[in-house]
């Protein structure tokens, strides 16, 4: 709820600026008192219902919960914040929005409202009439829908014929039957839930994917990708594209990936690629086993890295600012300007290098160990001893 009050107070600092320019610009273009006063009333009416929301959120689950039963039993009009709690519309997989003791509650009072009330409360979140609002599939498919409550679920094995999906759907995407995608598709703009694809094993049309997954994105068995294609801008868990085994036409990536990035399938890289600026957990590259082209890895990996099956790096490779678990490179044996981490809080993994003189910046930091060849050059080890002392360790390939 954090998250919602900050917002609500940025509306409410912009709402007290733009009152006060209008205010002035009112009075200065000498319109009539009365229309002046008006319009700050007016602007001081919203500014009330916003810090009503604020102080509503602020409250605890249990209050919130209180109030929004109380209206229900009592046939009265819930406010838009109120549906927002009572529906879970700001809901992520991996986030509680409500004490357990209160979710007991929440489900039973959901289930007094009719299906009609549903929509009507739904419509006054989302700002639109009860007939964009769908709470079925048929419904979700008839076209020109704004939400879809719940999980909506779909169990063809292939896409091909043209679909209108809603435009947000407010818990999970099921499409794990579909196998293949035959025609153009258009996802959802945004989806609150995970999207399971984990069955696709192959995209012959054009597929825009959602701008925002709030949980985990499945391509499990999609081995390839021979067309461009655009992955969600966030993600809340994990990518899962653990048996994509080459990349040759664009892919474009999220900007942020909550959980792992499974890249773990991946043996070569034939396009220029970006890798997301943040991985919420590990990345998985231990497949990779040469780079041919530009590789820009994320500015942080909140887990560990694994390059471990990458012998050798003969072009530019943007490694991590920062990686907060290990970084394994146990079977590279030769680099060419190799730029490591600037901070590496686990360990660092160079068993198979055999001299150092191909890596031009070391981590400033290293947590734990740097495990190194035993066969490296006396001088060479010498010089990593005084840079991270007591934490060499050598081992024998």
């Amino acid at each position: 709820m954090a998250d919602i009050c900050k917002e609500l107070r940025k509306q409410l600092h912009e709402l007290d600026v733009l009152r006060k320019t209008c205010g002035s610009l009112l009075l200065r273009e000498g319109i009539e008192s009365d229309t002046a006063k008006k319009a700050v009333r007016e602007f001081d009416t919203l500014a009330e219902e916003l810090r009503s929301e604020v102080a509503f959120y602020k409250q605890p689950y249990s209050k919130r919960l209180d109030g929004i039963e109380r209206k229900i039993n009592n046939d009265e009009n819930l406010t838009k914040w109120e549906c927002r709690v009572l529906y879970n519309v700001d809901w992520y997989p991996g986030i509680i929005n409500f004490e357990n003791e209160g979710e007991n509650r929440q489900e039973d009072m959901e289930k007094k409202r009719s299906d009609e009330e549903k929509k009507q409360d739904l419509a006054l979140v989302f700002d639109t009439t009860p007939n964009h609002i769908s709470l079925t599939e048929e419904e979700a498919l008839s076209g020109n829908i704004r939400y879809h409550y719940g999980v909506l679920t779909f169990r063809w094995e292939s896409i091909d014929t043209e679909l209108t999906m809603p435009e947000e759907v407010g818990r999970g995407l099921d499409l794990r039957s579909i196998t293949s995608i035959k025609t153009n598709l258009t996802m959802p703009k945004k989806v609150g839930g995970d999207l399971d694809l984990c069955n696709l094993k192959s995209i012959d049309a054009d597929l825009t994917m959602p701008e925002e997954v709030g949980g985990n994105l499945d391509f499990l068995y999609l081995t390839s990708i021979d067309t461009d294609l655009t992955m969600p801008r966030k993600i809340g868990g994990y990518l899962n594209l653990g048996n994509l085994k080459s990349i040759n036409t664009k892919l474009t990536m999220p900007k942020k990936v909550g959980g792992d990035l499974y890249l773990n399938g991946l043996t070569s890289i034939k396009t220029n690629l970006t890798m997301p600026e943040e991985v919420g957990g590990n990345l998985h590259l231990g497949a990779l086993t040469s780079i041919n082209t530009k590789l820009t890895m994320p500015k942080k990996v909140r887990a560990n890295l694994d390059l471990g099956g990458l012998i050798s790096i003969d072009t530019d490779l943007t490694m991590p600012e920062v990686v907060t678990g290990d970084l394994s490179l146990k079977k590279l044996a030769s680099a060419k300007e190799l730029i490591l981490p600037e901070e590496i809080r686990r360990s660092l993994y160079l068993n198979g290098l055999t001299t150092t003189q191909g890596v031009v910046k070391w981590p400033s930091k290293v947590g734990l160990v740097v495990y190194i060849n035993e066969a490296l050059p006396q001088e060479e080890r010498e010089e990593l001893e005084k840079r991270y002392p007591g934490k060499i360790r050598r081992v024998t390939i």
